[in-house]
């Protein structure tokens, strides 16, 4: 908005301040980008992906992590490091802001499985049982998504 702004200004159909005020934009910032004041490059290193293999890395681990195999923050710098040798590209290291610039990729540690999850997984356990019992038909999809997300059982 800001540029689109600064070139309304630059080609002459509106006044500087006709313009600040349309966009909300404050004068002197709206001035400093019309004389190309300070540039419009970012701060810090360069990306090591392109904005394409950014956006693809990201739907890969949101849809990894829907069917439940989510992604730690160490496999998907590996998967960058992949992704680049593959390309002939040289780096130095890992980009630590790809989660900064994908705020959709959550970071999510481990827990531990408290008492009351545990007095759940006996109830589940015991209906499945009786479940069992009576020649019930399960699902195995049930068994398995149970399996992927490694519950953990007390046999107390």
């Amino acid at each position: 908005m800001m540029d689109q702004a600064a070139e309304v200004v630059r080609s002459g159909s509106m006044s500087l301040c006709q313009t600040s005020k349309r966009y909300n934009i404050p004068k002197t910032t709206l001035h400093d980008r019309v004389k190309n004041k300070f540039s419009s490059s970012k701060i810090g290193l360069k990306t090591m992906l392109t904005p394409i293999d950014e956006t693809q890395l990201e739907q890969w681990a949101l849809h990894m992590s829907r069917i439940g195999y989510g992604r730690a923050r160490k496999e998907l710098a590996h998967v960058v490091m992949q992704i680049i040798a593959e390309d002939g590209r040289k780096t130095l290291k890992v980009d630590g802001c790809f989660f900064a610039r994908h705020p959709s990729l959550n970071l999510r540690t481990t827990v531990q499985l408290g008492k009351e999850r545990s007095v759940i997984m006996d109830a589940s356990r015991s209906i499945l049982t009786l479940c069992a019992k009576q020649e019930s038909a399960i699902d195995p999809s049930i068994v398995y998504l149970a399996k992927n997300f490694a519950m953990q059982y007390d046999d107390v």
